[in-house]
């Protein structure tokens, strides 16, 4: 999560750019919190003196909040509550909205208490997470080549031809084939130079597939991902792509092996279901608290509470929460374990105190 604070406002702009930023997030909004984010309404037109539902219109709101809860068929925070700020043309007061809020998008946030003991052990475990990352997005004579870190992103090679209007004594393939040489030499050049945790290939039709199949010979954490567009505009694209953002948070999981094999060589120290993770966050001995994010899509208003209670108990006592995606191997993993386990500080005999 990038999170950028002003204590004279109290508001803070937030971007998600990993799955557990959308659990940290929904520990930190509460009620009568505001939030604020671009979003669509349905415009209402009038019809012979009728008022008719329009297209939708992307407009800038804010909520003050009044219920959060983990989306059932996505992975998202949905934030309902009433319209606090409008564009002056918008006829919404006393109108409520919701926002879908999920990894990639960023929101600001305004809370009137940024230094409670729960807020504040919450902001210490927030962190920037992006895996060193190539970004190659390729179409035929378009080509951009950028790094991302946690320092945003570089781009570091452009080359653009523009071959609309050679229509005589115009070789293509033979153009295609020296931007293919030209593109190649640099994709490597920049791999060699950066040394990427992960290279991705962007962009629409097979051009980037011929990349990938020269590339792969050099690179195994290489991936194509389909964009309606190459070149500068498709870097900035790939990076609200949610096959992109998805890619980018399960790759920044490399401590699911390890708390996998925390669980298989010291199940003594781990805390499986509800009862007994709940009885370990009251003790204060969770190191670390594993949700899949079906459980939570899953969970009633109350027992979602429950869990926010739990979360807050984790993190104020140094604990860290890991969300897992339900379609990965460690999610297959945690439905058989419940959906909810922890791995715990010390042994806890949960017989005798259960």
């Amino acid at each position: 999560m990038k999170l950028s604070l002003d204590k004279k406002e109290n508001l803070a702009t937030i971007t998600l750019q990993h799955i557990n930023d959308l659990f940290y997030l929904y520990l930190l909004v509460d009620k009568e919190d505001e939030i604020f984010a671009w979003t669509y309404r349905q415009k209402r037109v009038t019809n012979h003196g009728q008022q008719v539902r329009g297209e939708r219109e992307k407009v800038y709101l804010g909520i003050k909040v009044e219920k959060i809860y983990f989306h059932p068929f996505t992975d998202s925070l949905k934030v309902v509550g009433i319209v606090s700020y409008k564009p002056e043309e918008l006829i919404l007061s006393g109108h409520h909205h919701s926002f879908n809020i999920k990894v990639g998008d960023t929101i600001k946030l305004k809370k009137y208490d940024w230094d409670s003991i729960i807020t504040k052990s919450i902001l210490k475990r927030i962190k920037e997470v992006y895996p060193t990352t190539l970004i190659v997005s390729v179409e035929y004579f378009n080509i951009a080549i950028g790094i991302l870190t946690n320092l945003g992103l570089k781009i570091i090679y452009t080359q653009f031809e523009d071959v609309s209007g050679k229509r005589h004594s115009f070789d293509r393939e033979k153009a295609l084939d020296l931007f293919m040489t030209n593109s190649l030499k640099e994709i490597k050049k920049a791999i060699v130079s950066h040394n990427p945790d992960l290279i991705i290939l962007y962009g629409p039709g097979i051009l980037k597939d011929k990349v990938y199949d020269e590339i792969k010979k050099e690179a195994n954490n290489i991936f194509k991902i389909a964009g309606s567009v190459g070149g500068v505009e498709g870097l900035y694209e790939s990076l609200r792509n949610e096959n992109v953002l998805k890619l980018l948070s399960n790759y920044t999981d490399y401590e699911d092996l390890f708390i996998l094999t925390s669980i298989q060589n010291n199940p003594e120290k781990v805390a499986i279901g509800m009862e007994e993770v709940k009885k370990a966050a009251s003790l204060g001995s969770i190191e670390k608290l594993v949700i899949s994010t079906e459980y939570l899509k899953s969970l009633e208003k109350d027992k979602l509470e429950e869990i926010k209670k739990i979360g807050e108990e984790v993190v104020s006592k140094g604990g860290i929460i890991n969300l897992v995606y339900e379609d990965t191997t460690f999610g297959d993993s945690l439905l058989r374990l419940g959906n909810i386990v922890a791995i715990l500080r010390y042994q806890l005999e949960f017989s005798k105190i259960l």
